[in-house]
């Protein structure tokens, strides 16, 4: 079973306009992934308050080249636009935060007798190598009501360690996530971001990459 790499994309508690950043940066990275044969899926996420927009995900990437892949996005995200919610913000600017999650730091033991699992039918990208028996694996870990699927790999027994392995990221990412808020420590990624020095700049409604330009707040 190949080695999965995790990020965590952040609207900041930022207005809906960052919010609906997220939900495009993640469709971005997806197709950018796929064209540089890295399998980019969401294993967690929660939806912001308007249509077709996230407060944060967090993305799993598989591929020979995952790990130095997601290095290329770690940072603050700028999105140049006028706001597609509010016709009357004069702001053009909306920020999102890309921050790489240690899957070997978070990643913590969960009782096999707390997790039920269900078989299903695989599908999704991936033509001919997409196993069409009942190969995929949706977990729930019942105290907490996490669920996760896993239909990567090619054998039942693949996938429910692979969806074991998702329960135990996302439980330990919510736990640590809560612990270090009281803290007010590193977990502020979840609160404010850093305006400048954008890893990433998009431009338009239609979301085209910029190069060579500063953000500007």
């Amino acid at each position: 079973m190949s080695k999965e790499h995790y990020i965590q994309i952040t609207s900041g508690n930022g207005p809906g306009e960052c919010e609906l950043l997220v939900f495009k940066l993640v469709e971005f990275i997806t197709k950018d992934a796929a064209n540089k044969g890295i399998v980019a899926t969401i294993i967690d996420s929660t939806n912001g308050v308007v249509r077709n927009s996230y407060s944060s995900v967090i993305m799993s990437f598989k591929g020979e080249y995952a790990k130095s892949y997601i290095k290329t996005w770690q940072g603050t995200i700028l999105w140049i636009c006028n706001s597609p919610i509010r016709k009357n913000v004069k702001r053009k600017n909306w920020f999102a935060g890309v921050n790489i999650i240690d899957s070997l730091s978070l990643e913590c033991e969960i009782k096999q007798s707390d997790v039920k699992y269900e078989t299903m039918r695989a599908g999704g990208p991936g033509g001919q190598h997409v196993n069409t028996t009942d190969s995929a694996v949706r977990a729930i870990h019942i105290p907490t009501g996490i669920r996760t699927v896993a239909r990567d790999e090619r054998s039942q027994h693949a996938n429910k360690e692979l969806a074991l392995k998702r329960i135990r990221i996302l439980f330990s990412a919510k736990v640590t996530k809560l612990n270090e808020l009281k803290k007010e420590n590193h977990w502020k990624n979840n609160k404010t971001l850093e305006r400048g020095n954008a890893k990433h700049i998009f431009e338009g409604i239609k979301f085209k990459t910029k190069v060579n330009a500063s953000a500007m707040e």
